[in-house]
């Protein structure tokens, strides 16, 4: 399939897709959708005795943007150290495949320094982030 006819079926998709959800009408009542946990919208039909009742569930449970953050990064973390541990494995795996051989032992070296460098740097990044967000709530508090 070509890259331009790929483009094509994505940016189709992404159009149906938003034009569905642009067109849903959730009427005219009354409330604020960023207060609170929980927004109930209902809405009369014209043409006939139904009502149609819509509750729209507040999936975030933090109420301020620090909390947000920290969860994010909390789940960044999750998500990354058994990645970090896939990768250690596969450069393991290389060093076990290299049998002997100097330039794959090189490659499996630099794979295991790669691997190490960017655990450093997401480490890294991670205690920066935590710092950050445990200083900002010493100030605000």
């Amino acid at each position: 399939m070509s890259k331009t006819l790929k483009v094509f079926f994505i940016t189709l998709l992404m159009l149906v897709s938003s034009s569905s959800v642009m067109a849903t009408d959730f009427g005219s009542g009354g409330g604020d959708f960023g207060a609170g946990n929980s927004t109930s919208v209902q809405k009369k039909a014209t043409s006939s005795n139904l009502s149609l009742s819509i509750k729209i569930e507040n999936p975030i449970a933090d109420t301020d943007i620090l909390s947000l953050i920290d969860r994010i990064v909390g789940f960044v973390l999750k998500i990354g150290i058994p990645i970090i541990a896939l990768f250690l494995l596969w450069a393991g795996f290389r060093y076990v495949m290299a049998r002997g051989n100097p330039k794959e032992i090189t490659d499996a070296h630099r794979n295991l320094g790669h691997v190490l460098l960017g655990t450093a740097i997401f480490l890294g990044a991670y205690t920066v982030a935590k710092a950050v967000i445990a200083t900002i709530q010493s100030i605000l508090n």
